[in-house]
């Protein structure tokens, strides 16, 4: 009796130490989705400001210290809070005053979201603010981050944040964006236009195929069907299609009644929800009414663009 209780904390400490093992080997082999320079070569990594009179110590990982640098020899000069983050890197500025710590984006294979913090300003041993990768980019612009790589430096008193080849900017006395938050990344953009290419078109649906038996039925040119259309809603772009990175164009040959709605549709194929997006999307379009029904062709895009 009394052995086999004996039996069971010693049980339940092995468990518990399994676990321990488990999530230690897990966390071991997680990385943040974006690695800066110094990629943890060194325990204790240093960054030292552009005239190196100062160098910032980031200790165990998470705590910034700051040194001054006199006759060759540092000098102890503060210690900031632990950071809560896994820091990337630290900036100095020139006259030691101001130290801004920048975080890892993403974590553990995972993709930078738009509430990750992204960096801290600190004047002395005070945090002035913060920012997080929403504050500074587009959503669109954090979807794509993983993929790029952004650089931070300092500059005529702000932090000046680099990536897709634009740069913005944050004032160190106040960490408030300098710059206005505009798309750094061509994002996701939906077009209709006239048709400038021919392929293959899928069946039309069983419910209104028959309409295009119709032998009352006028072909428009393809400009001239695209300047009768009198309300021209666009489409939403598929969230499978961003997500997949597919972009294309959806060609659909257009039935119009003699009131001017849609009758039917008929595409070509544009997978992760393309098709289906640009043929209810003109199913909805207007147009202009005439004496019998007609055709004709548009191009519905979904790109990637900047405005």
């Amino acid at each position: 009796m009394f052995g086999a209780r004996a039996t069971l904390p010693c049980v339940f400490r092995a468990a518990v130490l399994a676990l321990i093992v488990a999530f230690a080997s897990v966390a071991s082999a997680c990385e943040p989705a974006m690695v800066r320079p110094y990629a943890r070569a060194e325990p204790d990594p240093t960054f030292t400001s552009a005239d190196g009179h100062y160098v910032a110590r980031l200790r165990g990982g998470s705590t910034p210290v700051l040194y001054e640098v006199r006759r060759g020899r540092r000098h102890r000069i503060r210690k900031l809070p632990p950071a809560r983050e896994a820091v990337a890197e630290l900036l100095v500025a020139d006259d030691g005053v101001f130290v801004v710590v920048v975080n890892e984006l993403g974590f553990c294979g995972y993709p930078p979201i738009a509430g990750d913090n992204l960096l801290s300003v600190y004047s002395g041993n005070r945090r002035i603010g913060a920012l997080t990768l929403g504050d500074v980019f587009t959503p669109y612009d954090v979807h794509v981050m993983r993929r790029e790589q952004v650089t931070f430096a300092l500059r005529e008193g702000a932090v000046v944040i680099a990536a897709g080849g634009t740069e913005r900017r944050i004032d160190l006395a106040t960490a408030q964006m300098l710059d206005p938050k505009t798309p750094v990344f061509p994002w996701p953009h939906v077009y209709a236009s006239a048709a400038t290419t021919f392929r293959e078109l899928q069946p039309p649906p069983p419910r209104c195929a028959a309409e295009w038996d119709d032998p009352n039925i006028t072909r428009v040119e393809t400009n001239a069907f695209y300047a009768r259309a009198t309300t021209k809603p666009l489409p939403a772009f598929p969230e499978l299609m961003i997500k997949a990175n597919i972009r294309g164009s959806v060609l659909v040959d257009v039935l119009v009644a003699s009131d001017g709605h849609v009758l039917c549709t008929r595409a070509s194929n544009l997978p992760f929800g393309g098709t289906e997006a640009a043929t209810n999307a003109l199913s909805a379009w207007s147009f202009e009414p005439a004496p019998a029904p007609y055709a004709g062709q548009l191009l519905v895009s979904f790109v990637d663009a900047l405005d």
